[in-house]
């Protein structure tokens, strides 16, 4: 089990995260939904990952009771807001996808990055919309 990397159920692919890092942090052991690209790339969401989220974490193991409440609350806040991720064929390390990114996956589908960009006027944005604008441009499937 710990060699498998894609499993596929019926047409859903499930990437497997165990051994895969997004800027030099583990992902942990887990299964998520993956999309796949024309050229083999995958697309997947999952929690934030990365320096600062280490960083705000850290801050539970420092205050005892106070930080783990404030921990608790960055946990929950994370756990709704889910990002997307990029795995290139080969690649044992994941690209977090930006807003840019996403918007540089829809070039040539107008349509599809306009109203994507009007998602995110703020500069945030939400990988279930993220994923609804590239399946509806036929970019992932």
């Amino acid at each position: 089990k710990k060699e498998v990397f894609v499993v596929q159920d019926d047409t859903v692919l499930y990437v497997n995260l165990r051994r895969l890092r997004c800027e030099k942090m583990a992902f942990g052991n887990n299964y998520t939904r993956a999309w796949v690209m024309p050229d083999r790339t995958l697309v997947f969401s999952f929690y934030p990952i990365g320096r600062k989220v280490r960083q705000q974490m850290s801050v539970g193991a420092a205050f005892g009771i106070v930080g783990s409440a404030v921990n608790a609350g960055l946990r929950s806040r994370q756990m709704k807001h889910r990002l997307l991720y990029v795995l290139r064929p080969g690649a044992t390390e994941a690209i977090r996808a930006d807003r840019d990114a996403v918007t540089a996956l829809l070039n040539g589908h107008p349509d599809e990055q306009r109203q994507f960009a009007s998602q995110c006027a703020d500069g945030s944005y939400e990988a279930e919309n993220a994923i609804h604008y590239l399946l509806l441009a036929g970019v992932i499937r």
